[in-house]
């Protein structure tokens, strides 16, 4: 399971969430190798994370992190819509977060045996 950047736990996050983004960081990390670690960001109806990538270039300064949206796809076990973004490794924790995705405290990583 993942685990959180503070102490706070993991009851902010959903089983539903928790298992979609445990899904799609596995199928990110099979595709892309280069993915060095994984956020995911509290939302009540929606997955979103970040992937650190250790091939995207660094975001020009003051630029803030832009996820891709993507519906929901049951007929492949996602049935919650899905914000995901690559950054650098230079970007981790410290690159602007898009509007109302709260902070890098509030993320949990998500490990490597999710």
């Amino acid at each position: 399971m993942p685990r959180n950047v503070t102490e706070s736990g993991e009851s902010h996050l959903s089983e539903e969430i928790l298992s979609t983004a445990s899904l799609l960081r596995k199928e990110a990390v099979e595709s892309e190798p280069a993915i060095l670690r994984a956020y995911l960001f509290p939302a009540p109806d929606e997955v979103r994370l970040i992937h650190v990538d250790s091939t995207i270039a660094p975001l020009p300064a003051g630029e803030s992190i832009a996820p891709f949206h993507f519906g929901a796809a049951p007929e492949y076990g996602i049935r919650l819509r899905s914000a995901v973004a690559l950054i650098a490794p230079e970007d981790d924790r410290s690159a602007p977060l898009p509007d109302g995705w709260g902070t890098w405290e509030s993320a949990t990583i998500m490990s490597d045996h999710d």
